[in-house]
Protein backbone atom coordinates (compact mmCIF):
# COMPACT_ATOMS: atom_id res chain seq x y z
CA UNK A 1 0.00 0.00 0.00
CA UNK A 2 0.80 3.67 -0.28
CA UNK A 3 0.82 6.07 2.71
CA UNK A 4 -0.99 9.10 2.45
CA UNK A 5 2.13 11.31 3.27
CA UNK A 6 3.34 14.00 1.04
CA UNK A 7 6.90 13.69 -0.88
CA UNK A 8 8.59 16.54 1.25
CA UNK A 9 8.02 14.14 4.59
CA UNK A 10 9.07 11.10 2.60
CA UNK A 11 12.31 12.37 1.19
CA UNK A 12 12.94 14.30 4.14
CA UNK A 13 12.86 10.95 6.14
CA UNK A 14 15.19 8.78 4.17
CA UNK A 15 17.35 12.07 3.99
CA UNK A 16 17.22 12.50 8.10
CA UNK A 17 18.11 9.08 8.40
CA UNK A 18 21.12 9.37 6.38
CA UNK A 19 22.48 12.09 7.53
CA UNK A 20 21.73 10.09 11.18
CA UNK A 21 23.66 6.83 9.72
CA UNK A 22 26.82 9.33 7.99
CA UNK A 23 27.04 10.73 11.77
CA UNK A 24 27.25 8.05 14.02
CA UNK A 25 28.44 5.29 11.90
CA UNK A 26 31.30 5.00 13.66
CA UNK A 27 30.18 5.19 17.03
CA UNK A 28 29.00 1.74 19.08
CA UNK A 29 25.34 2.03 18.95
CA UNK A 30 24.68 -0.97 21.18
CA UNK A 31 25.52 1.29 23.84
CA UNK A 32 22.90 3.26 25.81
CA UNK A 33 24.28 7.03 25.62
CA UNK A 34 25.16 6.33 22.03
CA UNK A 35 21.59 5.34 21.03
CA UNK A 36 20.12 8.27 23.42
CA UNK A 37 21.85 10.94 21.11
CA UNK A 38 21.16 9.14 17.92
CA UNK A 39 17.36 8.95 19.06
CA UNK A 40 17.27 12.83 20.12
CA UNK A 41 19.55 13.75 16.95
CA UNK A 42 17.18 11.76 14.46
CA UNK A 43 14.10 13.85 16.39
CA UNK A 44 15.43 17.09 15.78
CA UNK A 45 16.12 16.27 12.21
CA UNK A 46 12.62 15.29 11.76
CA UNK A 47 11.17 18.08 13.42
CA UNK A 48 12.62 20.05 10.60
CA UNK A 49 11.48 17.94 7.86
CA UNK A 50 8.08 18.51 8.92
CA UNK A 51 8.45 22.26 9.56
CA UNK A 52 9.52 21.92 5.63
CA UNK A 53 6.29 20.22 4.69
CA UNK A 54 4.32 22.98 6.66
CA UNK A 55 6.10 25.42 4.52
CA UNK A 56 5.03 23.99 1.56
CA UNK A 57 1.66 24.25 2.90
CA UNK A 58 1.41 27.44 4.04
CA UNK A 59 1.49 29.41 1.68
CA UNK A 60 -0.78 27.32 -0.54
CA UNK A 61 -3.59 27.21 2.41
CA UNK A 62 -3.07 31.08 2.77
CA UNK A 63 -3.13 31.58 -0.87
CA UNK A 64 -6.63 30.19 -1.19
CA UNK A 65 -7.89 31.82 2.13
CA UNK A 66 -7.01 35.30 1.34
CA UNK A 67 -8.64 34.90 -2.14
CA UNK A 68 -11.65 33.46 -0.41
CA UNK A 69 -11.33 36.55 1.49
CA UNK A 70 -11.24 38.93 -1.37
CA UNK A 71 -14.28 37.00 -3.14
CA UNK A 72 -16.44 37.44 -0.23
CA UNK A 73 -15.40 41.49 -0.25
CA UNK A 74 -16.78 41.55 -3.58
CA UNK A 75 -19.84 39.91 -2.93
CA UNK A 76 -20.81 42.68 -0.10
CA UNK A 77 -20.73 40.07 2.41
CA UNK A 78 -19.02 41.76 4.91
CA UNK A 79 -22.22 43.25 6.44
CA UNK A 80 -22.79 39.23 7.42
CA UNK A 81 -21.02 39.70 10.90
CA UNK A 82 -20.09 35.85 12.33
CA UNK A 83 -18.59 36.93 15.58
CA UNK A 84 -16.68 38.32 17.80
CA UNK A 85 -12.22 37.69 18.26
CA UNK A 86 -11.02 37.94 21.88
CA UNK A 87 -7.00 39.11 22.47
CA UNK A 88 -5.58 40.43 25.41
CA UNK A 89 -9.12 42.23 26.73
CA UNK A 90 -9.88 43.52 23.06
CA UNK A 91 -12.63 42.66 20.48
CA UNK A 92 -12.38 42.90 16.40
CA UNK A 93 -15.61 42.10 14.50
CA UNK A 94 -14.84 39.92 10.95
CA UNK A 95 -17.33 39.40 8.14
CA UNK A 96 -18.37 36.55 5.69
CA UNK A 97 -21.46 35.14 3.68
CA UNK A 98 -23.52 33.35 5.51
CA UNK A 99 -21.71 30.22 4.02
CA UNK A 100 -18.51 31.27 5.17
CA UNK A 101 -16.68 31.29 8.68
CA UNK A 102 -15.02 34.33 9.91
CA UNK A 103 -11.83 34.20 7.98
CA UNK A 104 -14.09 33.79 4.87
CA UNK A 105 -13.44 30.18 4.31
CA UNK A 106 -16.16 27.95 2.69
CA UNK A 107 -17.62 24.99 5.03
CA UNK A 108 -17.21 23.01 1.86
CA UNK A 109 -14.54 20.36 2.11
CA UNK A 110 -11.28 20.95 0.69
CA UNK A 111 -7.97 20.08 -0.42
CA UNK A 112 -6.05 21.32 2.76
CA UNK A 113 -7.93 19.16 4.85
CA UNK A 114 -10.29 22.02 6.28
CA UNK A 115 -13.39 20.00 7.85
CA UNK A 116 -16.66 19.18 6.12
CA UNK A 117 -18.94 20.33 8.69
CA UNK A 118 -18.06 23.58 11.27
CA UNK A 119 -20.60 23.52 13.63
CA UNK A 120 -20.34 27.26 15.35
CA UNK A 121 -20.11 27.48 19.02
CA UNK A 122 -23.34 29.01 20.81
CA UNK A 123 -22.52 32.09 21.71
CA UNK A 124 -25.98 33.11 24.26
CA UNK A 125 -25.04 32.52 27.87
CA UNK A 126 -28.24 34.04 29.16
CA UNK A 127 -29.81 30.92 30.38
CA UNK A 128 -28.36 30.62 33.72
CA UNK A 129 -30.30 27.81 35.25
CA UNK A 130 -28.45 26.03 37.53
CA UNK A 131 -29.37 22.53 38.39
CA UNK A 132 -28.36 22.25 42.02
CA UNK A 133 -26.93 18.83 43.38
CA UNK A 134 -27.80 17.17 46.33
CA UNK A 135 -25.09 18.04 49.03
CA UNK A 136 -24.03 14.91 49.76
CA UNK A 137 -22.83 14.87 45.64
CA UNK A 138 -21.68 18.90 45.49
CA UNK A 139 -17.83 18.68 44.59
CA UNK A 140 -16.18 21.40 46.64
CA UNK A 141 -12.82 23.07 46.33
CA UNK A 142 -12.68 26.07 49.41
CA UNK A 143 -10.54 28.56 50.19
CA UNK A 144 -10.33 30.06 47.18
CA UNK A 145 -10.49 33.33 45.83
CA UNK A 146 -11.56 35.60 42.24
CA UNK A 147 -8.51 37.12 40.03
CA UNK A 148 -8.85 39.45 39.11
CA UNK A 149 -10.25 41.11 41.86
CA UNK A 150 -13.82 42.44 41.72
CA UNK A 151 -14.25 46.05 41.36
CA UNK A 152 -10.70 45.89 40.02
CA UNK A 153 -6.86 46.61 41.31
CA UNK A 154 -8.85 48.33 44.48
CA UNK A 155 -11.35 45.91 44.62
CA UNK A 156 -12.16 43.35 47.49
CA UNK A 157 -10.50 40.01 47.73
CA UNK A 158 -13.48 37.60 47.83
CA UNK A 159 -12.82 34.27 49.67
CA UNK A 160 -15.32 31.57 49.01
CA UNK A 161 -15.93 27.96 47.90
CA UNK A 162 -16.07 27.27 44.28
CA UNK A 163 -18.63 24.04 43.75
CA UNK A 164 -19.67 21.50 41.30
CA UNK A 165 -23.72 20.73 40.36
CA UNK A 166 -24.85 19.22 37.66
CA UNK A 167 -24.92 21.34 34.92
CA UNK A 168 -23.03 24.08 35.92
CA UNK A 169 -20.08 25.67 38.94
CA UNK A 170 -21.29 28.27 41.69
CA UNK A 171 -18.97 30.49 43.54
CA UNK A 172 -20.17 31.48 46.93
CA UNK A 173 -18.52 33.94 48.91
CA UNK A 174 -17.55 33.14 53.10
CA UNK A 175 -18.61 36.30 54.20
CA UNK A 176 -21.41 38.04 52.06
CA UNK A 177 -23.86 37.02 49.19
CA UNK A 178 -21.86 37.29 46.46
CA UNK A 179 -22.26 34.40 44.42
CA UNK A 180 -21.02 33.60 40.49
CA UNK A 181 -22.56 30.91 38.18
CA UNK A 182 -21.53 29.16 34.70
CA UNK A 183 -22.21 26.24 33.19
CA UNK A 184 -20.98 23.42 31.81
CA UNK A 185 -21.81 24.23 28.49
CA UNK A 186 -20.46 27.89 28.55
CA UNK A 187 -17.18 26.95 29.45
CA UNK A 188 -14.70 26.45 26.55
CA UNK A 189 -11.13 25.54 27.95
CA UNK A 190 -10.08 24.74 31.30
CA UNK A 191 -6.45 24.72 32.80
CA UNK A 192 -5.17 24.09 36.27
CA UNK A 193 -1.77 24.70 37.50
CA UNK A 194 -0.48 23.03 40.96
CA UNK A 195 2.24 25.62 42.52
CA UNK A 196 5.79 24.67 42.34
CA UNK A 197 8.33 25.32 45.38
CA UNK A 198 10.36 27.59 43.06
CA UNK A 199 7.27 29.56 42.15
CA UNK A 200 5.34 32.75 42.91
CA UNK A 201 2.63 31.95 41.63
CA UNK A 202 -0.28 29.88 43.87
CA UNK A 203 -2.37 27.26 42.55
CA UNK A 204 -4.79 28.19 40.42
CA UNK A 205 -7.97 26.95 38.38
CA UNK A 206 -8.85 29.25 35.17
CA UNK A 207 -11.44 29.07 32.63
CA UNK A 208 -11.75 30.58 29.66
CA UNK A 209 -15.30 30.92 28.63
CA UNK A 210 -17.17 30.56 25.71
CA UNK A 211 -19.30 34.35 25.89
CA UNK A 212 -19.01 36.36 28.86
CA UNK A 213 -20.85 35.69 32.21
CA UNK A 214 -21.65 38.35 34.58
CA UNK A 215 -18.73 38.60 37.66
CA UNK A 216 -19.85 41.60 40.01
CA UNK A 217 -20.53 44.73 37.50
CA UNK A 218 -18.40 43.22 34.99
CA UNK A 219 -18.64 40.52 32.04
CA UNK A 220 -15.75 38.67 31.93
CA UNK A 221 -14.37 36.01 29.25
CA UNK A 222 -11.99 34.73 31.90
CA UNK A 223 -12.81 33.55 35.34
CA UNK A 224 -9.50 32.79 37.43
CA UNK A 225 -9.81 30.74 40.84
CA UNK A 226 -6.90 31.11 43.06
CA UNK A 227 -5.90 28.78 46.22
CA UNK A 228 -5.67 30.79 49.42
CA UNK A 229 -2.45 29.27 51.49
CA UNK A 230 -3.36 27.72 54.49
CA UNK A 231 -1.03 27.26 57.33
CA UNK A 232 -0.61 23.96 58.99
CA UNK A 233 -2.26 24.37 62.19
CA UNK A 234 -5.30 24.83 59.76
CA UNK A 235 -5.04 21.35 58.03
CA UNK A 236 -6.57 18.35 58.34
CA UNK A 237 -6.36 16.49 61.38
CA UNK A 238 -5.96 13.18 59.59
CA UNK A 239 -2.50 14.80 57.85
CA UNK A 240 0.20 12.87 59.96
CA UNK A 241 3.40 14.05 60.79
CA UNK A 242 5.53 13.22 58.03
CA UNK A 243 3.02 15.28 55.45
CA UNK A 244 3.00 18.22 57.93
CA UNK A 245 6.93 18.07 57.40
CA UNK A 246 6.29 17.95 53.78
CA UNK A 247 4.01 20.87 53.62
CA UNK A 248 6.55 23.16 55.63
CA UNK A 249 9.15 22.37 53.24
CA UNK A 250 7.81 22.83 50.17
CA UNK A 251 4.98 26.03 50.95
CA UNK A 252 2.20 24.82 49.80
CA UNK A 253 0.26 23.21 52.54
CA UNK A 254 -1.63 20.58 50.81
CA UNK A 255 -3.62 22.67 48.39
CA UNK A 256 -1.80 21.29 45.02
CA UNK A 257 -3.68 18.31 46.21
CA UNK A 258 -6.99 20.25 47.09
CA UNK A 259 -7.09 21.15 43.51
CA UNK A 260 -5.76 18.01 42.28
CA UNK A 261 -8.45 16.01 43.64
CA UNK A 262 -11.41 18.43 43.01
CA UNK A 263 -10.26 17.98 39.31
CA UNK A 264 -9.65 14.66 39.04
CA UNK A 265 -13.24 14.22 41.04
CA UNK A 266 -15.38 16.64 38.49
CA UNK A 267 -13.89 14.77 35.14
CA UNK A 268 -15.07 11.70 36.76
CA UNK A 269 -18.48 13.34 37.23
CA UNK A 270 -18.57 14.65 34.06
CA UNK A 271 -17.85 10.94 32.16
CA UNK A 272 -20.54 9.74 34.55
CA UNK A 273 -22.94 12.42 33.28
CA UNK A 274 -21.64 11.90 29.42
CA UNK A 275 -20.98 16.03 29.85
CA UNK A 276 -19.72 17.43 26.79
CA UNK A 277 -16.90 19.54 28.20
CA UNK A 278 -13.24 20.71 27.39
CA UNK A 279 -11.07 18.87 29.70
CA UNK A 280 -8.86 20.10 32.46
CA UNK A 281 -5.73 20.70 31.08
CA UNK A 282 -2.44 20.56 33.47
CA UNK A 283 0.13 23.55 32.95
CA UNK A 284 3.19 21.02 33.55
CA UNK A 285 6.76 22.01 33.71
CA UNK A 286 7.73 20.43 30.67
CA UNK A 287 5.64 23.36 28.64
CA UNK A 288 6.18 26.60 30.93
CA UNK A 289 8.35 29.41 30.18
CA UNK A 290 9.25 32.95 30.93
CA UNK A 291 8.80 35.70 29.20
CA UNK A 292 7.69 39.60 29.13
CA UNK A 293 4.95 40.73 27.22
CA UNK A 294 5.38 44.66 25.72
CA UNK A 295 4.69 47.45 28.82
CA UNK A 296 4.30 44.61 31.39
CA UNK A 297 6.43 42.48 34.24
CA UNK A 298 7.48 39.63 33.26
CA UNK A 299 5.61 36.46 33.62
CA UNK A 300 5.43 32.24 32.77
CA UNK A 301 3.27 31.42 29.52
CA UNK A 302 2.53 27.99 28.84
CA UNK A 303 2.13 25.72 25.42
CA UNK A 304 -0.40 23.15 25.99
CA UNK A 305 -1.51 20.86 23.26
CA UNK A 306 -3.78 22.96 22.06
CA UNK A 307 -2.74 26.45 23.34
CA UNK A 308 -0.96 28.99 23.94
CA UNK A 309 -1.80 30.47 27.49
CA UNK A 310 -0.66 33.23 30.36
CA UNK A 311 -2.52 33.24 33.09
CA UNK A 312 -0.42 35.23 35.54
CA UNK A 313 -1.77 38.60 34.69
CA UNK A 314 -4.21 40.16 33.15
CA UNK A 315 -4.71 40.57 30.07
CA UNK A 316 -5.05 36.92 30.25
CA UNK A 317 -3.68 35.32 26.91
CA UNK A 318 -5.77 32.09 25.52
CA UNK A 319 -4.70 31.76 21.92
CA UNK A 320 -5.79 28.56 20.52
CA UNK A 321 -2.81 26.92 18.19
CA UNK A 322 -5.53 26.20 15.14
CA UNK A 323 -5.65 30.37 15.03
CA UNK A 324 -1.91 31.17 14.47
CA UNK A 325 -0.63 31.68 11.05
CA UNK A 326 3.03 31.57 12.21
CA UNK A 327 5.57 31.88 14.81
CA UNK A 328 8.47 33.39 14.70
CA UNK A 329 11.18 33.26 16.78
CA UNK A 330 14.06 35.73 16.90
CA UNK A 331 17.54 34.60 18.35
CA UNK A 332 19.75 37.39 20.14
CA UNK A 333 22.68 36.91 22.85
CA UNK A 334 20.69 35.23 25.38
CA UNK A 335 17.08 35.47 24.82
CA UNK A 336 14.14 34.62 22.28
CA UNK A 337 11.71 37.63 21.26
CA UNK A 338 8.54 35.58 20.12
CA UNK A 339 6.20 36.46 17.82
CA UNK A 340 2.31 34.83 16.94
CA UNK A 341 1.06 36.22 13.60
CA UNK A 342 -2.51 34.53 13.77
CA UNK A 343 -4.90 33.80 11.12
CA UNK A 344 -6.54 36.51 11.09
CA UNK A 345 -4.53 39.23 9.78
CA UNK A 346 -6.68 42.29 10.73
CA UNK A 347 -5.27 41.30 14.77
CA UNK A 348 -1.75 42.75 15.87
CA UNK A 349 0.27 39.71 16.65
CA UNK A 350 1.27 38.37 19.96
CA UNK A 351 4.66 39.54 21.31
CA UNK A 352 6.64 37.58 24.19
CA UNK A 353 9.96 38.70 24.52
CA UNK A 354 12.79 37.77 26.78
CA UNK A 355 12.54 33.92 27.08
CA UNK A 356 15.28 32.01 27.84
CA UNK A 357 17.43 30.35 25.44
CA UNK A 358 17.28 26.95 26.79
CA UNK A 359 13.63 26.68 26.28
CA UNK A 360 13.77 26.99 22.60
CA UNK A 361 13.30 22.93 22.15
CA UNK A 362 10.37 22.65 24.60
CA UNK A 363 8.62 26.20 22.43
CA UNK A 364 9.58 24.38 19.00
CA UNK A 365 8.45 20.67 19.81
CA UNK A 366 4.90 22.06 21.43
CA UNK A 367 4.39 23.95 17.96
CA UNK A 368 5.69 21.27 15.64
CA UNK A 369 3.27 19.24 17.50
CA UNK A 370 0.34 21.07 17.23
CA UNK A 371 1.00 21.64 13.50
CA UNK A 372 2.05 25.19 14.13
CA UNK A 373 4.77 26.80 11.23
CA UNK A 374 7.55 28.51 13.25
CA UNK A 375 11.00 29.94 11.84
CA UNK A 376 13.80 30.93 13.62
CA UNK A 377 15.58 33.83 12.79
CA UNK A 378 17.06 37.11 14.10
CA UNK A 379 14.26 39.48 12.28
CA UNK A 380 13.14 42.50 14.53
CA UNK A 381 9.99 42.38 15.79
CA UNK A 382 9.44 45.74 14.68
CA UNK A 383 9.46 44.70 11.05
CA UNK A 384 6.19 42.12 12.03
CA UNK A 385 3.53 44.62 12.69
CA UNK A 386 4.01 47.00 9.46
CA UNK A 387 4.36 43.53 7.67
CA UNK A 388 0.93 41.59 8.51
CA UNK A 389 -0.88 44.95 8.38
CA UNK A 390 -0.02 44.86 4.51
CA UNK A 391 -0.86 41.24 4.26
CA UNK A 392 -4.25 42.54 5.27
CA UNK A 393 -4.48 45.01 3.38
CA UNK A 394 -3.11 44.03 -0.19
CA UNK A 395 -3.56 40.27 0.13
CA UNK A 396 -3.19 39.87 -4.08
CA UNK A 397 0.58 41.62 -3.70
CA UNK A 398 1.52 39.04 -1.05
CA UNK A 399 0.21 36.43 -3.12
CA UNK A 400 1.88 37.79 -6.34
CA UNK A 401 5.85 38.82 -4.55
CA UNK A 402 5.50 34.51 -3.51
CA UNK A 403 3.69 34.62 0.33
CA UNK A 404 6.13 33.52 3.29
CA UNK A 405 8.76 32.48 1.43
CA UNK A 406 9.79 35.53 -0.49
CA UNK A 407 10.10 37.42 3.04
CA UNK A 408 13.60 34.59 3.61
CA UNK A 409 12.17 33.69 7.31
CA UNK A 410 13.55 30.07 7.40
CA UNK A 411 16.85 28.98 8.70
CA UNK A 412 19.16 27.04 6.38
CA UNK A 413 18.65 23.84 8.64
CA UNK A 414 15.82 23.26 7.75
CA UNK A 415 15.62 24.94 4.27
CA UNK A 416 17.77 22.16 3.32
CA UNK A 417 14.56 19.94 3.30
CA UNK A 418 12.73 21.98 1.17
CA UNK A 419 14.18 20.29 -2.02
CA UNK A 420 15.10 16.95 -0.51
CA UNK A 421 13.46 15.64 -3.40
CA UNK A 422 16.28 16.67 -5.53
CA UNK A 423 19.23 14.77 -3.49
CA UNK A 424 17.42 12.04 -3.17
CA UNK A 425 16.19 9.81 -6.29
CA UNK A 426 15.01 6.78 -4.66
CA UNK A 427 11.15 6.02 -5.36
CA UNK A 428 8.90 6.18 -2.85
CA UNK A 429 8.13 2.81 -2.39
CA UNK A 430 11.23 2.10 -1.44
CA UNK A 431 11.30 4.86 1.47
CA UNK A 432 7.63 3.44 2.98
CA UNK A 433 9.35 -0.32 2.82
CA UNK A 434 11.48 1.23 5.88
CA UNK A 435 8.60 2.82 7.41
CA UNK A 436 6.85 -0.23 9.96
CA UNK A 437 4.77 1.94 12.22
CA UNK A 438 3.31 5.05 13.18
CA UNK A 439 1.54 7.07 15.99
CA UNK A 440 -1.34 10.06 16.37
CA UNK A 441 -2.83 11.38 19.34
CA UNK A 442 -6.57 11.66 20.07
CA UNK A 443 -8.51 14.79 21.41
CA UNK A 444 -7.72 13.37 24.83
CA UNK A 445 -3.54 13.69 23.90
CA UNK A 446 -3.13 9.98 24.48
CA UNK A 447 -1.23 8.37 22.21
CA UNK A 448 -2.50 6.03 19.43
CA UNK A 449 -0.17 3.68 17.83
CA UNK A 450 -1.14 2.10 14.40
CA UNK A 451 0.38 -0.78 12.04
CA UNK A 452 1.20 0.05 8.60
CA UNK A 453 -1.43 -2.30 7.49
CA UNK A 454 -3.99 -0.52 9.17
CA UNK A 455 -3.28 2.60 8.97
CA UNK A 456 -5.84 3.55 5.84
CA UNK A 457 -8.79 1.79 8.05
CA UNK A 458 -7.81 4.00 10.90
CA UNK A 459 -7.35 7.24 8.75
CA UNK A 460 -11.02 6.12 8.21
CA UNK A 461 -12.05 6.45 11.78
CA UNK A 462 -10.69 10.14 11.86
CA UNK A 463 -10.68 13.51 9.92
CA UNK A 464 -7.46 13.45 8.32
CA UNK A 465 -7.06 17.15 7.82
CA UNK A 466 -7.07 17.43 11.99
CA UNK A 467 -4.87 14.10 12.48
CA UNK A 468 -0.87 14.65 12.42
CA UNK A 469 0.80 10.73 12.06
CA UNK A 470 4.13 10.29 12.96
CA UNK A 471 6.14 7.58 11.01
CA UNK A 472 8.93 5.42 12.56
CA UNK A 473 11.03 2.70 11.16
CA UNK A 474 12.62 -0.56 12.80
CA UNK A 475 15.28 -0.57 10.46
CA UNK A 476 17.77 1.49 12.22
CA UNK A 477 18.16 2.10 16.24
CA UNK A 478 16.94 5.10 15.78
CA UNK A 479 14.03 4.59 17.69
CA UNK A 480 11.73 1.43 18.23
CA UNK A 481 7.64 1.33 17.88
CA UNK A 482 7.22 0.12 22.04
CA UNK A 483 9.64 3.60 23.11
CA UNK A 484 8.14 6.20 20.81
CA UNK A 485 8.47 9.33 22.98
CA UNK A 486 6.14 11.82 22.52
Amino acid sequence: MRLRKCPIVIRGYRLAKKKTYDKYQNCDRTNDKVKESVRSYMQKEMLKVNQARLADELDRVTFWRLRQGAQSKTTGSLGEKTGVIQHGGQSKTTGSSKKSNKFGISKKSNKFGISKKSTPRKKNCSDKTLVMDEESKVIELANVTIFPKVGGQDGETIVGTLQSHANGFRYAASSSDFTVVFLYKDVKKVFFLAKDKEEEMPPLLHFHMDCPIKVGTENRENIQFRLVPITVGQRRSDDDLNKIEKEKQTGDCGRNEDLKTFVFKVEDKWIRLLVEAYPFHELDEMCKFHGVRPSKAGSFFCLTLFSLVGLADTPFVVVNLRDIEVVNLALESEDINMTVVYKDFKLVPLQINCIPLDSLDGIKHRLDFGNVKYYVNDKKQEWWGPTVEWIANFPEEFIKQGGWKSFGLEDPDTLQYYSCDKELKECDSDVESDIKVCYYYNSEGSKVVVNVSDLEAETNKCDSGEVRYYYDSEVSEVVTDSDIEA
